[in-house]
């Protein structure tokens, strides 16, 4: 976990590297970015962005 508090995940072995990044924007809002790399050059990066539905909130 970062200071940014997002969550950093890599994976490595003989052949690929793999990134993914986690973090919420607001309460209900999450983005993931991930990085594959191989070692014949290849890359691919991808980005998500999840919105979770929240209960609503109780009347005060």
């Amino acid at each position: 976990m970062g200071e940014d508090q997002a969550l950093t995940l890599i994976l490595e072995d003989n052949t690929n590297y793999v990134e993914e990044r986690i973090w919420f924007a607001s309460d209900n809002f999450r983005l993931r970015t991930s990085l594959i790399k191989s070692p014949n050059g290849f890359s691919q990066t991808t980005f998500y962005s999840e919105i979770r539905k929240l209960p609503p909130k109780e009347a005060a």
